[in-house]
């Protein structure tokens, strides 16, 4: 088990001049001083993903990264007349657990009074849900700020002088892509050839200008062939990221915006609206919402925590399977949101009686027709063992709704109910299987 360890390095009072001071550059460097997180006086969590109130990102940087400068025509503030305190985080990768290991890494950050015409930003795009199979030589994730959220985040047009792509070790092939009107405008980023220890910083001149109403579209491609087992998005280097960093100016055409990552296929502005899709995504755990209450109370009153399932229990997620916000995409948003709260495991934990096989008749649902014609089409409905029948059907043991007892309720459910279809895949799979 890796375990994974963050410290934040204080930049408390980074100026106190009258001058409207400038950060220009910065590079890697051994850190002077570094002070336990709990320590420090400044939010806990800044940067990517923070829920704190430090929540804007001045720079990035990673492994092998040594930094960049600012273009003449844009700068960061720093004293009175902006920012006055910060912090840079770094995390940390520790799989033996490790007491004795020393890290110098860090940031030197350089001042100059000449005032530049523009403040300068980061900009980060992509997607924040991935699902990466093992054993694949390309698997490809993407992530898109519609035109329709750049019309919203944007007040003006902006200039991006420089891009990073981020992914970590799986990463093979990255590119970030302008679109205007349906038509490739250009690459802010292309790496045919990523490999995480060596980001390449894409340098922009001159600077490329995005309009409201772009749209731009972050393409991440990763080979896994090295892993057993499916890889998510996280925040260790064992987990997987998928992130466009744009460099830009002016930071007051985004009126504060810093962020357009999509969760699977919602965007930024959809999550933020808090509507996707005919689902208030704020609203699912709000008891002071009846409709709520009674959705909670439908499935915690008739689905054991912990045990098996109930045929109750089935019934109880059929009888909410055409609640808006019970669609696959949104549902797994909302508990990625309020992934933690008790409540919200409490749901989660009930649902997952059936592993929400209460989609699992629907065939309108894509996984579902894929996991049926996977056995059909490979196995003889009614009659002897075709050759490919028993690896097909080896290949989805592994399936939520193929474990013994909850495959025996969906079996006699179809039964009861006269569903030829999967009559069919029943008799399919037991053509070959003592199931």
């Amino acid at each position: 088990m890796a375990a994974f360890h963050k410290i934040i390095v204080s930049m408390q009072h980074l100026a106190h001049t009258s001058l409207r001071t400038y950060l220009d550059h910065c590079e890697l460097f051994n850190v002077l001083e570094t002070v336990p997180p709990n320590e420090v006086g400044v939010p806990h969590e800044c940067g990517m993903g923070a829920s704190s109130s430090c929540q804007i990102v001045l720079g990035v940087w990673s492994l092998g990264f040594s930094g960049h400068c600012l273009p003449d025509e844009a700068g960061i503030r720093i004293g009175p007349n902006k920012y006055t305190q910060g912090a840079i985080q770094l995390h940390w990768t520790n799989p033996l657990l490790s007491n004795s290991l020393v890290d110098g890494s860090g940031m030197k950050l350089y001042f100059t009074p000449n005032l530049r015409p523009n403040d300068a930003g980061i900009f980060i795009t992509g997607r924040d849900y991935l699902n990466i199979p093992s054993g694949v030589e390309s698997h490809q994730e993407e992530g898109e700020c519609p035109s329709n959220c750049t019309n919203q985040l944007f007040t003006g047009n902006i200039h991006v002088f420089s891009a990073l792509n981020h992914m970590h070790y799986l990463g093979s092939e990255m590119k970030v892509q302008l679109h205007r009107n349906g038509t490739k405008i250009a690459d802010l980023t292309d790496d045919p050839i990523y490999v995480y220890d060596s980001p390449q910083l894409h340098e922009l001149s001159p600077a490329i200008e995005v309009m409201p109403g772009d749209s731009i579209t972050t393409k991440c491609t990763y080979k896994s062939t090295s892993r057993s087992g499916t890889t998510l998005y996280g925040q260790s280097t064992f987990d997987e990221m998928c992130f466009g960093l744009l460099y830009y100016y002016p930071v007051a055409n985004l009126a504060g915006a810093w962020t357009c990552i999509s969760f699977k296929g919602i965007s930024r502005c959809e999550i933020n609206s808090g509507n996707v899709d005919g689902c208030n995504i704020f609203d699912f755990f709000n008891f002071g919402n009846q409709a709520s209450q009674n959705r909670y109370d439908t499935i915690i009153n008739n689905c054991p925590i912990f045990g098996a399932g109930t045929y109750n229990c089935m019934a109880a997620q059929m009888s909410i399977r055409n609640d808006p916000c019970m669609a696959p995409d949104v549902y797994d948003l909302i508990i990625n949101k309020n992934n933690g709260w008790y409540t919200a495991v409490a749901f989660h934990t009930a649902m997952l009686t059936h592993n929400r096989c209460f989609m699992f008749y629907d065939l309108s649902v894509e996984e579902n027709e894929q996991f049926y014609n996977s056995i059909v089409d490979n196995c003889e409905p009614w009659g002897s063992c075709l050759e490919q029948c028993d690896s097909a059907i080896d290949a989805q043991m592994n399936h939520a709704c193929m474990r013994h007892g909850t495959y025996e309720h969906l079996r006699s459910y179809a039964v009861i109910n006269q569903n030829i279809q999967w009559i069919k895949f029943f008799a399919a799979v037991a053509s070959c299987k003592n199931m």
